[in-house]
């Protein structure tokens, strides 16, 4: 299989960046939720536990982030398999937008986090292998704001990535346009 992308077919880099973010986003939400939902009249220590969670929270979103910039900056710089000549106009159009709007909040979710917790003063500690410092001065009057900005639009990026999943096995099991094997790893081209 090729690197990268062509009129047919994803390239390798690009199903394994997709298939990469999609873990680290999912299990990054997954540990923003259970933090956000600890009980701190919970019997037990629940702020240590929301302290273990934040610390994978923090390093999984992070290298999300890094992933991301990196998806972008191929997906600039390749061509996109053409889509399915059984998506009408509307279809493309829609697919078009959220894959647009996805990507901006796949970009800025991660963001605001990270100055959330600049402002915050708290540096991300990389999973115990080095610490990622902050560029700006503490400022906890902007905490809340992000906080805000972070989780809402945290929450609007799982509800999108739902939408995407079921369009994607729309594709794959209602309209057998093969959109989804196509962006399988060793999956094949789709047909058009």
């Amino acid at each position: 299989m090729a690197l990268r992308n062509t009129e047919r077919e994803w390239g390798s880099l690009a199903k394994w960046l997709h298939w990469l973010i999609a873990v680290l986003m999912l299990a990054a939400i997954t540990c923003g939720l259970w933090a956000d939902q600890l009980d701190p009249d919970a019997p037990g220590d629940p702020e240590l536990w929301r302290l273990l969670i934040m610390g994978l929270h923090k390093p999984l979103g992070f290298s999300a982030l890094v992933l991301i910039v990196l998806r972008v900056a191929w997906a600039l710089t390749n061509i996109r398999p053409t889509l399915p000549v059984s998506m009408t106009g509307k279809e493309v159009w829609l697919s078009k937008a959220a894959h647009f709007v996805l990507y901006l909040l796949m970009l800025v979710v991660p963001v605001s986090g990270w100055f959330m917790s600049q402002y915050a003063d708290s540096s991300i500690d990389y999973f115990g292998l080095f610490e990622i410092g902050n560029l700006v001065r503490p400022a906890k009057e902007k905490v809340g704001s992000l906080h805000f900005v972070h989780v809402n639009l945290g929450l609007f990026t799982l509800a999108l990535v739902v939408f995407h999943i079921a369009a994607a096995l729309f594709h794959e099991f209602v309209r057998k346009d093969g959109v989804l094997s196509a962006m399988l790893p060793g999956g094949g081209s789709k047909s058009g």
